[in-house]
Formats: structure tokens, sequence, C-alpha cells
């Protein structure tokens, strides 16, 4: 509840761990906890106590701090809903693609045959995108180029983007738009286009070293030429273009995620203008467990700031210092907002989340329904306290401070009716303050311990305005 971290001696810390060994806290069929007795808080001084309390490590104990956090979560859950000034659309110009990767979600009939968007679809979805922004007070229209492989057809963000653009121009509204690539055909042409049309970012996945990656991320054609091309290509192109390193890691690839770090340097990718970042590969036989994952991700992290300042003299990389985030939701605008968040696919079908696009049972409607008047009854696939309540989130002793990342696998268990109650295993509802508390904090606060001068964020880190903060969420 507090969100505090602190930093105790060690009779201070045994104290604590006592207290939870004997009054474990998880909420749902134990017997209620007792409280602490005098003698056990004799063991404190005023001051100790004083802190403890301030702190939030002791609480009264007439305090509902569940009703409290449920007042809070929905209270903002309520804003979230409420206050989202956006539209925000991902738009699939294919669902084509040149690679065959084996643990790609999306189903492998589409990928191999399915058309370009028509111009019909893309005059409706223009058109949805006026009315929203001359009957909306909106402040940002936000779209991700996505596919397939959406750069297989550049012709369609070549105009719709120009398009979008000045639709939001016309009714006084920012645009922000990226693109999720293989990267295989962004050359310094189509780059260009792209900062041309205002798309600032591409999302671009590298699986591990070049051994690791063309066999992980199949090019049908030229599999053995694939990493090459991609590094090439990010050299290459547009300098005003912001390109970020996905590396979906799973058990194939995550003993070499360093060796993947140093081919990047000797190619001259990094260090530089990209950045690098993990991201868990969840499902299948190559599934690492979330543990496992986040303790390489903490590890990761710590080995980037390390290797650029043995690379770099003029200004040092710095280690932001992660805490959890109270009452989190997630940052993904599908997860908020049901009346102008959407994934419409090149045949102007429409889908509340990436993960589902393509698939028929997923489907909530058409682009048609959406000039019709709007597509409603999806609550089901927005986060509210129902979705809490049913995934066992206000039962879990990580309350409030994980809740829910991406609930993708709670609603399509829904959908298909094989949803049966709350899970007990936490996956794969729960978000990484779920599984990685521990590690996270620990090895943070072990390399403030070491490099204190290179950690941004920890209270008693040493302010410096010049460092380089390159590692990403």
């Amino acid at each position: 509840m507090s969100n505090a971290l602190l930093e105790a001696e060690k009779e201070i810390g045994a104290f604590l761990e006592g207290c939870a060994e004997s009054q474990p806290r998880k909420l749902e069929g134990c017997v209620e906890s007792q409280p602490l007795t005098r003698e056990q808080l004799a063991k404190l001084s005023a001051n100790q106590q004083e802190e403890l309390v301030k702190s939030g490590f002791l609480v009264e104990d007439a305090l509902d701090e569940l009703e409290i956090m449920k007042n809070l979560d929905s209270k903002r859950l309520r804003t979230l809903h409420r206050d989202h000034k956006g539209i925000y659309l991902a738009l699939l110009p294919s669902l084509r693609c040149n690679f065959s990767c084996f643990y790609c979600f999306e189903p492998l009939e589409l990928r191999r045959t399915s058309s370009m968007m028509t111009a019909e679809t893309q005059g409706k979805i223009l058109r949805y995108l006026g009315e929203a922004v001359q009957h909306d007070e909106l402040k940002v229209v936000a779209i991700d180029w996505f596919g397939g492989e959406p750069l297989m057809f550049p012709e369609v963000i070549d105009q719709m983007q120009g398009q979008i653009n000045q639709i939001a121009e016309d009714g006084n509204t920012q645009v922000e738009a990226g693109v999720i690539t293989n990267g295989f055909f962004l050359s310094r042409s189509v780059s260009d286009m792209l900062v041309e049309r205002d798309v600032t970012t591409a999302q671009v996945t590298i699986d591990g070293p070049a051994r690791i990656h063309n066999k992980r991320r199949l090019h049908r054609e030229n599999p053995d030429a694939n990493f090459a091309r991609i590094v090439e290509n990010i050299l290459h192109a547009n300098k005003k273009l912001e390109i970020n390193i996905r590396v979906n890691v799973g058990g194939h690839n995550a003993e070499h995620l360093e060796e993947l770090v140093e081919e990047l340097v000797d190619s001259g990718v990094w260090p530089g203008r990209v950045h690098i970042g993990l991201a868990y590969l969840q499902g299948g036989a190559d599934a690492l467990p979330r543990e496992d994952y986040l303790r390489r991700e903490d590890e990761f992290r710590i080995h980037l700031v390390r290797r650029y300042n043995e690379m770099t003299q003029s200004r040092a990389a710095k280690l932001r210092f992660q805490y959890p985030e109270k009452l989190a939701v997630g940052s993904c605008p599908l997860m908020v907002d049901e009346r102008r968040s959407w994934v419409i696919d090149s045949l102007g079908d429409v889908f509340r989340c990436w993960d589902v696009v393509g698939r028929e049972a997923y489907k909530v409607g058409t682009i048609d329904d959406l000039l019709g008047g709007g597509i409603t009854g999806v609550e089901d696939w927005v986060i509210n306290e129902q979705v809490r309540e049913e995934t066992g989130c206000y039962d879990c002793k990580m309350a409030p401070i994980c809740g829910i990342s991406c609930p993708t696998e709670y609603y399509q268990a829904r959908a298909s009716g094989e949803y049966l109650g709350k899970n007990e295993k936490g996956d794969p509802f729960c978000g990484p303050w779920r599984f990685g508390i521990r590690h996270r904090l620990v090895s943070q606060y072990n390399f403030w311990r070491e490099s204190p001068d290179l950690v941004k964020g920890f209270p008693r880190s040493v302010p410096e305005r010049d460092l380089v903060e390159i590692d990403t969420p």
C-alpha cells in the first residue's frame, strides 16, 4: 500500500521476517492475522516503530487496507476510462509475412496468403478517424502499423499516414505513429518515407546473435542472410527514425543475450541511437518460467549499463531504478478504452487485441460497425473491477502493486468458455512484479551499492545530469 522500500539494520529485518513467517498474508481462506503483542513491539524502539508505521510496514489492526485498495482501484479505473482523450488504432496493411517464426500467434494460412488492404477499407478507416476527430475532444491520434509484416506493403502506410496526419491537423490533434516490423524491408528509402510521414518509431525484432536469430525468425527464401540484412538496414536507416530492438526471450536464446550485444557492437549498431529491450515469450515449449525470465531481464539491464560504460568515455550510462507501480493497469490503450481503441486488419475486421487478430472467433465487429454507430458489448475486453475480482487480484498478497499487465489470456478464456475461475498460479494474468519483485529490488540495490553514481531514481543516488539512460523497461 505504501510502496516503500526500506534499508534497515539486520535486527529490524529479522523482526519483520519473523512477523511475516508467523502471520502469513494470504487473504483468501485463512485465519485473520493476529496483531503484534506489546512484548513483540517492545523489541523496537519508539523511533523504529515510528519509521515502520510511516513506511507502512506496521499497520493499525483496525485499518481495512483491502477495502481502501479496492476503493482506490475503482476510482483510478473510472478515471482512466473517463479521461482517455485519444484514439488508438493498430492498422494491418496485410497479415502476410515473409518470415516463419515458430512462435507467431497469427494463423499460418493468413501469413502466407493475406491480401493488401483495399482502397475501400482504407477510405472507411480514414472516414472513421475524420468523424472521431471532428466530434470528440481528442488530444492525440495514435497509430501503430502492424502485420504480418507491414513493410511488405509500404504504399498503404505512405498513402494512409499522410491523410491521417492531415485529418489530425485539421482537428488540431497531435499524431503519434510507429511501426512494428521484422526489419527485413526497412531500407533507407522506406525509412525516409516513414520519417516524411511522421512515423517516428520502429520496433525491430532481433532474437539473438545471427546463428540463433536466423533459426528462430526464419526467412523462408534466404534464411542465412536474415540477420545481416536487418542489421544493415538499421545502420543505414534515416537518423530521425527512433529504432527499438526487441528480443523475444525463450529457452533457445536466453543464454545468448550477451553474445547478441557483442554482435551489435561489432556491427556498429550499438551503442548508438538504438535501444535494446527484452520481451517475455509466453506459451509453448520455448517459454521460460516467469521468475527465470525476469532474473535474466534484470541481469541484462545491468550488463548493458556496464558494457556501455566500458566502451564510452564521454557520458556514462545509468541504470534507472525500477519500483513497482501501485494499482498498475498497463500502458496499452486497448485495456482502458472500449470506445476509441481498436485493431483493424486488412479486411476491415475489428479486434480488441493484436494477439487475436485474424481469428474469427475473437472479432468484435467491422469498420462498417464503427461507422454505423460504434461497437458495444466489449466490456469484458477492458480492465474493470470484475476482471480484478475474477482473476484473484484482490486476494493476492501482491496487491495493489501487481495488477494485470496484459489480460488477453483471460479474455480469450472467457470468450471460449474455458475460464473456470481464479488462476491460482498467477500466470498468465499477472504483471512482472508478481514474480520478480525480490530479485529485481535486490539486484538493483546491490548494483547501487557497487556503483552508486550509476543508478538513477534510488533515493540515495548521486545526482548527475549528464548521465545517459540506455536501458528500456
